[in-house]
């Protein structure tokens, strides 16, 4: 070959050459028989760890996920709940407890579910009694809004947003038993319910996915719906849940309601003042 000619070297001698030289100026030369004793020792030192060490880092490594994944979801609530906080009414933020505690979600024996009948009733209007509340110019003014009047021009009045969702809840409930809550209702009033629990439903779908629930719902194996089908995957809400102490709000909230059918104690806009239709 020409190139063997001009330098000298036979094929041997190239082959070494080459063997010998770097790919790229400078470069040093990886011993290739280092590096495979190299990565045969680590694979060998894992290899001769015992069991319980072996156990031990996994356990490490995936408690360290966890750990990542729960602070994360951590500063989600906590930065939700600051949220929260900062749109609440000044006075009404000592009345925010919060603890965990699951759902029972049960359906029997409870006064909040079932048909229609005068237990129930009461349960709702129990649940509901506290709605309209008095909020002071200065907690409003805060969060840069405003409402009608008392007409002592002491306070102002308003209802937080979860008694309106409860309110909308019920609404709905209604109109699934409308033949019971409408049973005089002409064409009219069947549009303005229809309406109302429309409204209600979208209100609701704002309002759960504005303030979402993180905790896991798990699933188990079941017989079919009645125990006598194949085996399906159902889920089952067995996990905590960081929920406001719901009798210390509606407690604060008692104590600043308003009855909204004492119209006389509003305050009613002057001539040519401009109000909602």
């Amino acid at each position: 070959m020409v190139a063997n000619r001009d330098y000298g070297l036979d094929s041997k001698d190239e082959n070494q050459m080459l063997d010998e030289e770097p790919f790229l100026g400078g470069e040093r030369r990886v011993d290739s028989s280092n590096r495979n004793r190299s990565q045969h020792g680590i694979a060998g030192r894992w290899h001769r760890l015992s069991w319980r060490r072996k156990a031990l880092a996994h356990l490490l490594l995936a408690s360290t996920y966890t750990l990542i994944f729960l602070i994360a979801i951590t500063a989600v609530v906590r930065r939700s709940r600051s949220l929260e906080m900062n749109i609440l009414p000044l006075s009404a933020r000592d009345a925010i407890e919060l603890e965990l505690r699951p759902f029972e979600t049960k359906t029997r024996d409870n006064p909040f579910t079932g048909d229609p009948r005068p237990e129930l009733d009461k349960a709702w209007h129990g649940l509901l009694e506290n709605d309209i509340i008095q909020v002071s110019f200065e907690d409003l003014e805060s969060l840069n809004l405003r409402s009608i009047e008392l007409a002592d021009g002491s306070a102002e009045i308003a209802s937080l947003s979860v008694y309106h969702a409860l309110h909308c809840l019920k609404k709905v409930r209604h109109w699934i038993y409308k033949d019971y809550y409408y049973p005089d209702r002409d064409g009219n009033k069947e549009a303005l319910e229809r309406g109302h629990a429309n409204h209600c439903i979208e209100y609701i779908r704002e309002s759960l996915m504005c303030h979402p629930d993180l905790s896991p719902v798990t699933f188990s194996w079941i017989n079919g719906t009645y125990g006598n089908g194949p085996l399906l995957p159902t889920n089952k809400d067995v996990a905590m849940h960081e929920c406001a102490n719901w009798e210390k709000l509606d407690s604060w909230a008692g104590d600043h309601v308003f009855d909204l059918f004492r119209l006389d104690r509003l305050r009613y806009p002057d001539k040519g003042l401009e109000y909602d239709d």
